[in-house]
């Protein structure tokens, strides 16, 4: 009977083995035809910019994006991450602004067209900063950490099945530290159905 389990035993641990490696090979969809479409149409002017060293790095297989968005209402940097090939590289920005020396004073939701978004209202000594962001699926925007991490692991173990891939979506002032990002917002529509 005890050598019954233990063949059982290592049955199971093969198998789970070779499905893990199956998993974690398997390619999935990323999100880069999404944000390709970000530079088509409109009077504004989009800038690529590079990411610093440390950056990509940090990024590793996770595909990452930033442009400089210049337009009627005001200069924006824009970053867009898709955790695709490394999810864990896609985070709560709230680490990144504390990581930085930013206190959070205060977060305020922000509605787009298909979902919501949340500004940061930021402090450090006596600079301020606001900063913009929201997760997309290119269906609905949302802001939870959580919520990306569940659909990001629920995405890996249906091979994809369970819908298209998340991005992160961060906005920053590029001048000024405060913008109308209402104004912003509709003047740059193809940022918010990433």
């Amino acid at each position: 009977m005890k050598n019954r389990y233990s063949k059982l035993a290592w049955a199971a641990a093969v198998l789970a083995a070779v499905l893990a490696l199956v998993w974690k090979s398997a390619p999935l969809d990323d999100a880069q035809e999404r944000i390709k479409v970000i530079g088509a149409g409109g009077p504004q002017k989009l800038t690529n910019l590079e990411l610093a060293p440390w950056e990509v790095e940090f990024f590793g297989d996770a595909k990452a994006a930033r442009w400089l968005a210049t337009g009627s209402s005001a200069a924006v940097i824009v970053t867009v991450v898709d955790g695709s090939g490394n999810r864990r590289a896609v985070h709560d920005p709230g680490y990144c602004f504390r990581g930085a020396g930013w206190t959070v004073e205060r977060e305020t939701p922000l509605l787009l067209p298909h979902g919501k978004a949340v500004r940061v209202d930021l402090r450090r000594d006596t600079e301020t900063l606001e900063a913009v962001y929201w997760f997309s699926d290119g269906r609905q925007a949302y802001t939870s950490p959580t919520r990306y991490w569940w659909e990001s692991t629920l995405r890996r173990l249906t091979l994809g099945a369970s819908g298209p891939e998340s991005v992160l979506v961060l906005l920053v002032p590029a001048r000024d530290n405060h913008t109308d990002w209402g104004g912003w917002l509709a003047t740059w529509p193809q940022f918010t159905f990433l």
